[in-house]
């Protein structure tokens, strides 16, 4: 499962979960999702704490 797949069957929206669990702006969770950007290692624990989803094991 995709991160953005993983954010819609939590119930967030991509700006919920961008603004209320990471901090950041929708367009840097995008950015980030896509690989333009980093994710810190506080946001990649906020995700597994959320969503199940470890992104250093995904990679």
């Amino acid at each position: 499962m995709n991160i953005k797949e993983a954010i819609k069957k939590k119930g967030y929206t991509m700006q919920s979960f961008a603004e209320e669990i990471l901090g950041v702006k929708r367009l840097a969770l995008y950015r980030k999702i896509k690989g333009e950007v980093k994710f810190t290692k506080l946001e990649k624990e906020k995700i597994k704490e959320t969503l199940g989803i470890d992104l250093d094991e995904s990679l």
